[in-house]
Parts: structure tokens; sequence; C-alpha cells
């Protein structure tokens, strides 16, 4: 059965995705949205099996797929209904989400969702936007201290670098506002949260898998309004959203893995 569609190790697919821009593919979920709530790949669509049939105009032609779910087998179903219905660029992710060891997104605060708004209009969603920047550029800076104390060069650097392009991020889209007490980072992680957490003392690997967490959820979001179609200047400033998260998220991925081949 596997013959006729490619199983892609996750190393594979981290790698691939990686060198890849995210218009260049499609991670289709098939899996029940409560299982999809509780993690998925950044970026990717639910369209649970049992749906599949019904709704494959939702899948796009013009790019690689790559059929993901708990462990491989709903996806390989799905890659091989794709294929039979004219899809030529498919593939599966072997052993699904559960042997998946990249960046992982999941469901954020209702009152985080609710800032971002594409309805509201490019200024309103430009305004949110900034916010959570402000707020990530603050997370990021005191992680980079508590990393400098520990030792950590290259995670601290690394850090503050992100802590810059956040503050530049913020300042290109709203030159006027503040992270303030109840502010939501990335990711819809609350300000006071992460910065709580923080205090309590982290190894380096935890604040890692936090960070990449937080750019891999804000990707994800981004994404998800992208698809909404919305008008074009929104979507222009999606899309340059979008990308910023996706190199972040890959800039902590390959640190993160070079930790973990030196432990």
């Amino acid at each position: 059965m596997s013959a006729t569609i490619p199983q892609w190790r996750p190393a594979e697919a981290r790698a691939w995705m990686a060198e890849h821009e995210p218009e260049d593919y499609l991670v289709l979920d098939v899996r029940q949205p409560a299982e999809f709530d509780r993690g998925h790949l950044p970026g990717a669509l639910l369209l649970p099996l049992p749906e599949l049939p019904f709704r494959l105009d939702e899948v796009p032609r013009d790019r690689r797929v790559i059929t993901v779910c708990h462990a491989g087998m709903r996806s390989m179903s799905a890659a091989l209904q794709l294929r039979a219905a004219g899809w030529d660029d498919v593939v599966n992710l072997a052993g699904g989400i559960a042997a998946w060891d990249g960046a992982v997104a999941y469901a954020t605060s209702g009152l985080a969702e609710a800032l971002f708004r594409p309805a509201d209009g490019p200024e309103a969603l430009r305004a949110a936007a900034a916010a959570m920047e402000r707020a990530t550029e603050t997370f990021y800076r005191r992680a980079a201290e508590r990393l400098r104390e520990a030792g950590d060069a290259p995670a601290a650097a690394l850090f503050e670098g992100l802590a810059r392009e956040e503050a530049a991020h913020a300042g290109a889209l709203d030159e006027t506002g503040s992270a303030g007490e109840g502010a939501f980072a990335e990711g819809g992680f609350p300000l006071a949260d992460l910065l709580g957490w923080l205090a309590a003392g982290r190894p380096a690997e935890a604040i890692l898998d936090l960070a990449l967490a937080m750019e891999a959820t804000a990707f994800d979001r981004y994404a998800r309004l992208l698809r909404a179609e919305p008008a074009p200047e929104v979507r222009a400033l999606l899309e340059r959203l979008a990308a910023a998260e996706h190199r972040h998220m890959n800039e902590l991925a390959r640190l993160r893995e070079l930790q973990a081949s030196r432990s």
C-alpha cells in the first residue's frame, strides 16, 4: 500500500519544511478536532478523515500535501484518497504526530484569539500584532538574562537577537503601543504567566521548548487566518507576520536540536 505514497520519517519532514516557505506545502491533519486541539503541526489544516471525500475542494493542488494523523494510518488512507482523486504531490508522515519531535502548535485562549479579527481591518490587526510582539520581546529579554546567568551563551545570544527582531517588528507595526500587564505574547500566552514561569528558574531546554511552542502557535494562527482569504491589505500583513514566525520557529528548532545532540 505504501509503495505509491512516499513515507517521510519526522526528521525528513522537518528538514524539508525548514528549507521551504510555508506557501510551498500544506500539512493536512485528518484527526478529530479534540485531538487537533491537544497539539498539531504548525499551520496544519484540520480536515477529519470521514469528511475528506466531501471537502476535497479545500485541499490545494498547487503545492505538496503532507498528510498527518496520530500514528500514520488514517493519514495514509487520506493520502491514497487524494492520489486517487488526482493529487500528484502527496506524502505521508510515518508514525504520525506520535512520532513527531518538532514544533507543535496548540489551541489558544478565546481572549487572545478575539484580538485577531481580520474583519476589524488592517489597523486593528496591526495594533494587536504589535502588542503581542512587544510582550514577546519582554519575555525573550528576560529569557536571555536567565540563560546568561546559567552560562548558556549561544541560547542567550539567540534570544537577544529574537528580542531585537520582535522590537523592530512591533515598531514597524505600531510606534505608539506598549505591552501592559494584561498583554498576550505570541501564541496567545499571557505575559504575566510567562514571566512567573521563568522566574521559578527553568533550564535552557524548557525555555527553548516554550519559545518554540509560542512561535509555532503564532505561525499556526496566521496560517489559519490566511486560509480565510482576507482582504488584500490584510493578507499582505498576515503573510509578513507568518514568514517572521516561520523563520523564528526554525531558528529555535535548530538550536534545540543542537542542544539535544550534545546531551
